[in-house]
């Protein structure tokens, strides 16, 4: 839902602001702002944190974010009235608790550590593959570079997984050089592939998570035109039982 972006600022500037435009029609200026009592009747509404269960936090979680919604809609005059507002925090806390508690939990775990890797070059590493014919890969800063570009044929990183799960790619920008972008393709059989961009200038990880289920083989490398290498941290394949 949109959210009215002047609601950051006290009515009054919003007013001195729209009296000086001339020559243009301010974008909304007959706003109406929601009521601080109808936000505190939906935090009242809400269940009590003790009695949030396994059986309805779903549920819960939904009337929250929507109570959450219509104080994020208020304007910050008027947030002071919500006084409840721990109430709401609470319940949110409580929701997150839970759906981190009733995330399904792997039933078996394959990681490509890249940081012990001693070697680059093509071979096997577990449950998962190199291929560098042309020796475009090296170790740097912990982290496998795919210096130069690949396919699901050539200078990739693969995988064959068999049953329900996610694979998940760790990304790092470590290149010293800013406002590059390296793209990740990843290519699941002969599907067409996905591609990831990954702003280079920083020590942000990136994490890609891509749904497994059934047999196929996941090729990741770095896809044609990226302008600079990509460093992968790890990957990890998950099992969950089906």
């Amino acid at each position: 839902a949109y959210i009215n972006p002047s609601n950051l600022m006290p009515k009054a500037t919003s007013a001195a602001i729209e009296a000086n435009i001339t020559g243009v029609t301010v974008t909304d200026p007959d706003r109406s702002y929601p009521d601080p009592a109808d936000v505190v009747t939906a935090i009242n509404s809400l269940t009590a944190v003790n009695d949030i269960t396994n059986d309805n936090y779903v549920s819960v979680g939904e009337a929250a974010d929507a109570a959450r919604l219509l104080y994020n809609q208020l304007n910050i005059d008027d947030r002071a009235s919500v006084t409840n507002l721990s109430t709401l925090e609470a319940v949110e806390a409580k929701v997150a608790e839970l759906v981190e508690a009733n995330k399904p939990q792997a039933t078996a775990e394959y990681t490509l550590d890249c940081s012990t890797l001693t070697s680059a070059g093509t071979g096997t590493y577990g449950d998962y593959t190199i291929s560098d014919a042309n020796s475009k890969f090296s170790i740097s800063s912990s982290a496998l570079k795919l210096g130069g570009s690949g396919s699901s044929s050539s200078e990739y990183v693969s995988i064959t997984v068999t049953g329900t799960g996610t694979v998940t790619i760790v990304v790092n920008a470590y290149i010293t050089a800013t406002d590059k972008v390296a793209t990740l393709g990843i290519t699941q059989d002969s599907k067409d592939a996905v591609t990831q961009g990954v702003t280079t200038g920083n020590s942000t990880a990136y994490t890609f998570d891509f749904t497994i289920s059934g047999t196929s083989t996941f090729y990741i490398y770095r896809a044609a035109g990226s302008s600079t290498g990509i460093y992968i941290d790890s990957i990890v394949t998950s099992y969950y039982a089906a």
